[in-house]
């Protein structure tokens, strides 16, 4: 549950679809299930995805480049992560009001406009390697497998894989993941890795493009008897067709295209006790 006003795509109440991986340290976890998420989704129908990949590591080098001492990072992590709702200014600002040098966000900002430039993940790899000097080669190597890997998801799944661009124009993400290796080891008392992701239930089925649904046979009667009405009903449930009982009221036209609207197929009509043809709802 969520508390706060809902909108499109985020309600109160919502479902996610998670998976996880336990005691696989390196970045193989990630791409698994980067790989099982595209894969669920190209099966529903949803292609062109973009996947923003992120470091935690990386935004730390950063940090220490725009001048963020260590013991600031929490704050300015904070307020980096709303890029993408309140853009640059405002992100500036707030840096400003939490006491960070007016050069920090200067400086940060043409950092990460200068990644984000590139068009490729190995391009932004290879400029954040040349502008970022303590960023550490393992942090280079993860991103460096992290992107060859969804270069082969691409390839192998049938999955349009954006990778590495700012998208502007994204309503929201559908699904969100990461690392939580302290948190099992919390309750054990020793490290364990683990690593999950989690589908957004409810903006998904928004986004997907399912085939209308056939309910069947829409059995429409007026004033027969509770016996004559169950009755047709039966005779066609027992040639295997689902069937549905609806009053027959106001005009047939418009009554036959809110039935199909609806996911029926075909209709008929009960009159006294006989029953009309069976008539075809869609084309």
């Amino acid at each position: 549950w969520r508390a706060e006003r809902p909108q499109r795509g985020r309600f109160r109440q919502f479902t996610q679809c998670d998976i996880d991986t336990i005691d696989e340290p390196s970045v193989l976890a990630e791409c698994e299930l980067l790989e099982a998420t595209l894969a669920a989704l190209v099966a529903i129908g949803i292609d062109g995805v973009t996947v923003r990949v992120n470091d935690r590591r990386l935004l730390a080098a950063i940090a220490a480049e725009a001048g963020v001492p260590g013991e600031g990072l929490g704050g300015f992590f904070v307020t980096l992560d709303k890029l993408d709702k309140i853009g640059w200014e405002k992100v500036k600002a707030e840096l400003t009001e939490r006491g960070y040098p007016e050069a920090v966000g200067e400086r940060c900002e043409w950092v990460v406009g200068l990644l984000s430039s590139s068009e490729a993940g190995p391009e932004v790899l290879d400029r954040a390697a040349d502008l970022l000097p303590d960023l550490p080669e393992a942090v280079l190597d993860d991103l460096r497998a992290t992107f060859e890997a969804l270069s082969g998801i691409e390839e192998n799944s049938g999955a349009s894989v954006i990778s590495s661009r700012l998208d502007p124009d994204s309503a929201g993400s559908i699904a969100g993941g990461g690392r939580y290796d302290g948190l099992v080891g919390r309750s054990l008392g020793r490290e364990v890795p683990a690593c999950g992701i989690s589908i957004g239930f409810d903006r998904v089925v928004e986004m997907a493009r399912f085939d209308a649904p056939d309910l069947g046979v829409a059995v429409l009667y007026t004033d027969q008897s509770v016996l004559d009405v169950l009755a047709a009903a039966r005779a066609l449930r027992a040639s295997g067709r689902p069937a549905a009982l609806v009053d027959r009221k106001g005009q047939m036209k418009v009554q036959l295209d809110a039935l199909k609207a609806e996911g029926y197929s075909s209709f008929v009509v009960l009159e006294g006790d006989l029953v009309s043809e069976e008539r075809p709802l869609r084309d």
